[in-house]
């Protein structure tokens, strides 16, 4: 069970509050604008050191609180880990143990979650840092060396951005490594890919109507050119504007549906079932390859789905070895009936009772 114990404070519009939430199923019903996402959101911080909500933190404070604190508790194989995450002053705090560490990796390492929400499909219809982040999500997870892989990548391209600023400085020394790093990346996404597509297949059969849905990824750099050509084709571009063109971190993940873009061709409804189809998949993935449980946040199905979708989603995930928080304006709008058992908090101007 990833989360046993939650416990929170200066978040939001909520009252500090401390859960014992269930292994499986955990709904979370009430008003709109009563808190329920925050709820959520406490949960995202813990796990991510983020908001799926807004870039700035201090947006997520209290309105009388300098500061916000989230506690969990999470069982990982055998053994009971405590997680601690607290913003203030501009600064994050984290905890494992109650050792301070000082990367949010640790966080997500330990409490692998993702979020299905009315945002994050906006978000990944108009931005592809998100659908880059995607992809990046399911190698972090499963896949050990990625995480050392793109930070080295990271450190490789800020160093080769300094040097393109300074017209003394040879940025080319970068490239060389830049190149080896950049394709490793290409490769490793590639090939999650590729394994992702038979969750992809089986997902899209139940939700798109036997739609054929398909993954693409665009490298970042022009096709039929390695990463180093591009870096060397680039040079003088790179320096008179000062940052790189070129490389993984400008790749994207295309969504066709029946062989053509879905960002142009899919309706606003298909779209939102095609990313949940991803979302599925990867959490399938995640499951096989690593044997762990995975917390999924699931906000607002109602507002996205229609009943007879919302119910087969429903019992979609009930057949997968998830920890997942729902929530509803009402309980009758998320078919449960697929869960032997589950608990139900109720939120109403930012208290939660159960």
């Amino acid at each position: 069970m990833p989360l046993a114990l939650l416990e929170f404070s200066g978040v939001r519009n909520l009252s500090p509050t401390r859960l014992t939430v269930h292994p499986r199923l955990n709904l979370v019903v009430g008003p709109n604008a009563s808190g329920k996402t925050s709820l959520l959101e406490s949960i995202h911080l813990l796990g991510t050191g983020k908001s799926f909500r807004t870039n700035r933190l201090e947006k997520v404070l209290h309105h009388d609180s300098d500061s916000l604190t989230v506690f969990g508790r999470c069982q990982i194989g055998t053994e009971e880990v405590a997680l601690g995450f607290q913003r203030r002053d501009g600064e994050n705090e984290i905890h494992v143990d109650g050792e301070k560490v000082d990367q949010l990796a640790a966080l997500a390492q330990r409490l692998p979650l993702q979020i299905i929400s009315p945002d994050t499909h906006f978000s990944f219809l108009k931005h592809a840092r998100f659908r880059r982040s995607a992809i990046d999500w399911g190698l972090f997870h499963v896949e050990p060396e990625f995480f050392g892989l793109w930070s080295r990548y990271q450190r490789q391209l800020k160093q080769r951005n300094a040097a393109l600023k300074q017209p003394r400085m040879a940025a080319d020394a970068w490239d060389e490594a830049l190149a080896e790093t950049g394709e490793q990346i290409q490769k490793q996404r590639s090939q999650y890919l590729k394994r992702l597509k038979r969750y992809i297949d089986q997902y899209a059969r139940q939700l798109l109507h036997d739609a054929s849905m398909e993954l693409r990824l665009r490298s970042g750099w022009r096709q039929g050119e390695s990463l180093a050509q591009a870096l060397n084709g680039d040079s003088a571009r790179d320096r008179e504007q000062g940052f790189t063109h070129s490389g993984p971190h400008r790749a994207d993940l295309e969504l066709l549906l029946g062989g053509f873009d879905a960002r142009q061709e899919a309706s606003q409804g298909q779209w939102k079932l095609m990313t949940l189809v991803l979302r599925l998949a990867q959490l399938e993935d995640f499951v096989d390859e690593t044997g762990r449980d995975c917390i999924l946040l699931l906000d607002d199905l109602a507002a996205e789905l229609d009943a007879q979708r919302r119910a087969r989603v429903m019992s979609l995930l009930a057949s997968l070895p998830l920890q997942i928080f729902a929530t509803a304006t009402e309980q009758s709008h998320l078919d449960t009936s697929a869960w032997d058992d589950l608990k139900v908090f109720h939120v109403e101007q930012g208290n939660i009772t159960d």
